[in-house]
Formats: C-alpha cells, sequence, structure tokens
C-alpha cells in the first residue's frame, strides 16, 4: 500500500498475532530455551506424539536425526513423563522396525522408530511393507536431507519421499 513500511506492517502484524495468541495457552515450550529451530520443532513434535498415546519409541542414533533423539531422551528424562515413556537405542534399523511392529502387534498402539537419512531408510522398508499388508500402526521419523541436496549421488541424498511413496501406493 501507498505510504506503508516495512517497520509498520510488521508492527500491525505483531498487535494482530498478539490478539490471536491471547486466546490460548502458553506453549509449553519457546524458542529462548532451546538452542536451534530443529531442536525446537523436534521437541514439540516428540511431546505431541505423547500427548497423543505414543510411548515407545525406537531409536537408530545418526547425526542427521540427533535433535529427535535429543527430544526423546530429555522428554524421557522428565519427571512427568518418566515411567511411561520409553526408548531404546537399537543399532539395526530393521530390528528397530520390526521391535515397533511386535510392539504394535501386543498393544494395538504404533511404536516410533527414529533414523537418519539414506541407506537407514532404505533398511525400515521390509518392515514398511509388512506393517502395511497386515494393518498395524507404525510411525516412522526419519531425517532426510534438504531438499536442495537429495539425489546428489551419495547414499544419504537419496529421495526418501519418491521412494517412499512406491512403496505406499
Amino acid at each position: 500500500m501507498k505510504g506503508s513500511t516495512p517497520q509498520a506492517e510488521w508492527t500491525e502484524t505483531s498487535h494482530k498475532h498478539a490478539v490471536t495468541a491471547s486466546l490460548f495457552s502458553p506453549a509449553p515450550i519457546t524458542m529462548s530455551r532451546v538452542p536451534t529451530a530443529n531442536a525446537a520443532f523436534s521437541t514439540v513434535f516428540i511431546e505431541e506424539l505423547i500427548r497423543n498415546g505414543i510411548t515407545m519409541f525406537y531409536i537408530c542414533p545418526g547425526s542427521r536425526s540427533t535433535p529427535l533423539t535429543a527430544a526423546v531422551a530429555k522428554t524421557v528424562k522428565t519427571q512427568k513423563f518418566s515411567g511411561i515413556v520409553r526408548a531404546v537405542s537399537v543399532h539395526d534399523e530393521r530390528g528397530a522396525a520390526y521391535r515397533a511392529i511386535g510392539f504394535a502387534r501386543k498393544t494395538g498402539r504404533p511404536a516410533v522408530v527414529i533414523t537418519s537419512s539414506g541407506t537407514a531408510v532404505g533398511n525400515l522398508y521390509p518392515a514398511i511393507m509388512e506393517a502395511q499388508e497386515d494393518g498395524v500402526p507404525l510411525i516412522l521419523l526419519t531425517a532426510d536431507r534438504p531438499y536442495e541436496a537429495r539425489g546428489t549421488g551419495a547414499n544419504q541424498s537419496i529421495d526418501q519421499v519418491k521412494v517412499s511413496a512406491t512403496i505406499l501406493e
């Protein structure tokens, strides 16, 4: 608009946001309490899974999935979730996925498997197919590469979206 400045627009947007935000209870996490945006997203995402009844996490350690793993570890250690939420470190992705299927078959609730990218995700595919065919709930959190790094020739840069879509069709 004529006469508009970025600062004035930002101020107006902030005022409108404050009115809307006042209608909701405060968020349990703020950016000032976490070191990075990835850590904030991971913490909020894990907490939301738990609020929705997820209590079992199978973690395959990897550098790309560290924010998710750290969020689970932090949550498991809190007094609020002590003894309710469990996390198990599994060094083989196939084993983790099949353990998650076993948990889901026994409890009727999905477990979460957290992995890195590339071949780590490829190792989940047999369990994905079994879970799909048998109607077993399974949640996979895979730490994909940024979009611009997909398909660059390294095994960790496969396009997980396209590969997963072929299995889940």
